[in-house]
């Protein structure tokens, strides 16, 4: 069955790119369970990714007492400016993090209503 509405062939590149990198980081937790290894000082994980006709998202999480590393945050920021860049906090009591949603759309997409459709 063929997709009614496939991404883009730019956002599909956008998120293997920035995909790669982020995994490719050294201070990026893979495999199962990455909350459980957040511990560490500047751990942090792609908790959750979506790739839509219109956006790609993903969800990084990290432990409340660490940050990003700023060279990871900086992909999101310096995507072609053919993107838009909408980013969110998300508040947890051990273990936050952000969304990051990257579209070329005129609209400002509810970033709530995205990340529970990620997880929901």
């Amino acid at each position: 069955m063929a997709l009614t509405n496939p991404p883009t062939e730019s956002l599909i590149d956008l998120y293997n790119e920035i995909e790669t990198q982020i995994h490719g980081h050294e201070d990026c937790v893979k495999g199962k369970y990455p909350f459980n290894k957040l511990q560490t000082k500047n751990a942090f994980c792609i908790s959750a990714t979506s790739i839509q006709s219109q956006y790609v998202a993903f969800v990084l999480g990290k432990h409340v007492n660490s940050s990003f590393p700023p060279e990871v945050m900086q992909l999101f920021f310096n995507v072609h400016t053919d993107f838009r860049l909408q980013i969110g906090k998300i508040k947890g009591d051990n273990i936050d993090g952000c969304i990051c949603l990257l579209h070329q759309e005129e609209k400002v997409y509810n970033l709530q209503e995205i990340y529970e459709s990620i997880y929901c």
